[in-house]
């Protein structure tokens, strides 16, 4: 059971996650997205995908993030499949890395 302090918790730590994207400028309740496929189309065409250098948009709900220092796991999900995305600091301005870690 969860208690009410940790439900406190759970709603004091969203709220700061969202004040952070609105400082930062980001519309966290975009109403459209521009997806490019789903998941499950991207896993079935990866090969593919990955062989034409192509720009893959996925959207979908972030399930869990995990990993330390330099590195991150992000485990998205859409409905049509799982896909885990790997998030590596030196591959990304130091600012949008420290706001991935920090509110997704």
């Amino acid at each position: 059971m969860i208690f009410m302090s940790a439900l406190e918790e759970i709603r004091n730590e969203r709220l700061k996650k969202l004040e952070l994207l609105k400082e930062k400028g980001i519309d966290p309740y975009r109403a459209t997205t521009t997806r490019t496929h789903t998941i499950a189309e991207a896993d079935g065409r990866f090969d593919e995908l990955a062989a034409s250098g192509e720009q893959v948009t996925l959207a979908g709900r972030v399930m869990v993030v995990r990993g330390q220092g330099a590195i991150l796991f992000a485990d998205l999900q859409d409905g049509t499949g799982k896909f885990q995305a790997v998030v590596k600091e030196d591959t990304l301005a130091a600012d949008s890395f420290a706001l991935f870690r920090d509110a997704v």
